[in-house]
């Protein structure tokens, strides 16, 4: 037999506790993708290309002071 469809379009799905992924509808499936690296997430935050909500994604990000770990 075939299962019911979870969702038509993103918005059927649950939303993500994560600030830097976005509710996808695929096949009939809800899920989560990572939204674009450098979208702000939280304050001065950015979401990286994992899915994390970071200080900084490159050494542009940082101040003279600071050093980026991306």
């Amino acid at each position: 037999t075939i299962a019911p469809a979870e969702c038509a379009q993103p918005s059927d799905c649950p939303a993500s506790d994560s600030p830097c992924d976005t509710s996808t509808c695929r096949d009939g499936r809800c899920g989560f993708s990572p939204r674009a690296t450098g979208e702000a997430c939280s304050g001065n935050l950015m979401c990286d290309a994992a899915g994390q909500c970071v200080a900084c994604v490159g050494a542009g990000d940082c101040d003279a002071t600071l050093v980026c770990h991306a």
